[in-house]
């Protein structure tokens, strides 16, 4: 992910943070590329790319999360010259989020880590204010794919 985004150019943040898990103290780390860092807005395009562990097997995490990374690699990799050709106010920008998973069973304090981390810190530092939308690709893969939109006030994205 960090050398395909910094091959095309883009601005590569990682963010290494330590957390409490039932597990004991865990580092996580999550990948931020960003087109345009001097945007004054983003659209956020995210996934995470973390596993969940299993006691008793192995875990193949295709549609949960590979696909989506793949995807938003992809993304980049495909529209790189056409993304860079505009030069507005808003620029994109894709989080790739550790720790999601649980690592024994789904609460707010055992779960999505790296994205609760996120949005404290830029909550702190102002960076949440100049995200537009945040779209979380996850799950994808399966078939047969549907897609529906449950909610009304994102209709227009």
């Amino acid at each position: 992910i960090i050398s395909t985004f910094t091959t095309l150019g883009w601005k590569v943040e990682t963010d290494e943070f330590t957390d409490d898990t039932p597990h004991g103290r865990k580092t996580f780390t999550n990948i931020i590329a960003t087109l345009n860092p001097s945007a004054k807005k983003f659209l956020t395009l995210s996934c995470h790319y973390d596993s969940k562990v299993f006691a008793d097997f192995k875990f193949i995490a295709a549609t949960d999360s590979a696909v989506p990374c793949a995807m938003l690699v992809d993304i980049a990799t495909a529209l790189d010259n056409s993304l860079k050709a505009k030069n507005g106010g808003m620029s994109l920008q894709m989080v790739f989020f550790d720790g999601e998973e649980a690592f024994e069973t789904w609460t707010p304090t055992d779960s999505i880590y790296g994205a609760r981390h996120l949005a404290e810190k830029w909550s702190d530092n102002g960076r949440l204010d100049q995200m537009s939308s945040l779209i979380l690709l996850d799950l994808i893969g399966g078939h047969p794919m549907k897609f529906a939109n449950f909610f009304d006030e994102t209709s227009d994205l």
